[in-house]
């Protein structure tokens, strides 16, 4: 709710846009925090032990997803669709935290050409999911979570093969990822200050139109400010007040 007034206040007066004072649609990318918030609250109900039970509910999850596409009022309102639309990852997620450190354990007591093969496939995997998802989502209003089939004009098979396209690039990015220690990501890891005041910076970046450069030149400018926010906003000082 403290960020929802100082967004909707910085459109007002700084961007000089006119959004009305509410609290049922989160603004922008506050989606985020009231769909974790509802997932957090249903976590007791589906954190069970029964394994068939688990595949029941993340089966019911995936059909919610592809099903609330057809209902064109579920939109953006109390983040509704995009909470049932992304469901699945955050049960996939429950379940996965338990095992997850298993399968880590197998694979660091397996040899290093076993490893090396296996993060080669997996490579393989995260590029061929990378190209299929750039040549499957032509619309990008499918890719919010937001719009149903009808108002974004896209299908229940198309947001089917983003999920499992997602799925496989998400367990490629997990086993790809060194298991070593980065002084800097340690560092600056606080990822809820960032992800919630970095708005504020790419609306003004929006607002004053800084990327009007050659495409390129566009893209090393957008890594240059990644990674100056991280280091402004990740760091302990600015955690603290959050914390």
């Amino acid at each position: 709710m403290i960020f929802q007034v100082l967004y909707i206040l910085f459109e007002n007066y700084i961007l000089h846009n006119n959004l009305t004072m509410q609290f049922y649609q989160p603004y922008w990318l506050l989606w985020y925090l009231f769909s974790s918030a509802i997932y957090l609250l249903i976590l007791p109900i589906i954190n069970v032990k029964n394994k068939y039970l688990k595949i029941t509910i993340l089966l019911i999850s995936v059909i919610i997803s592809l099903l609330i596409g057809y209902l064109d009022d579920v939109g953006y309102r109390y983040s509704l669709s995009r909470t049932f639309v992304f469901l699945p990852f955050f049960i996939l997620g429950v379940y996965f935290k338990n095992s997850y450190r298993v399968l880590e354990n197998k694979f660091n007591s397996t040899t290093r050409k076993t490893k090396i093969i296996i993060k080669l496939l997996f490579l393989i995997l995260l590029i061929i999911s990378s190209i299929l998802a750039i040549k499957y989502n032509t619309n990008r209003l499918a890719l919010y979570g937001s719009y149903s089939y009808n108002n974004a004009n896209y299908t229940i098979l198309d947001r089917s093969r983003m999920l499992l396209l997602a799925l496989a690039i998400i367990f490629s990015v997990i086993v790809l990822i060194p298991n070593k220690e980065c002084s800097f990501i340690s560092k600056y890891n606080n990822s809820y200050s960032i992800y919630l005041l970095h708005g504020f910076f790419i609306k003004l970046f929006a607002y004053y139109d800084i990327f009007h450069f050659p495409i390129y030149f566009n893209y090393a400018l957008s890594l240059i400010i990644t990674i100056i926010m991280v280091i402004l906003l990740g760091n302990k000082f600015v955690a603290k007040i959050f914390k």
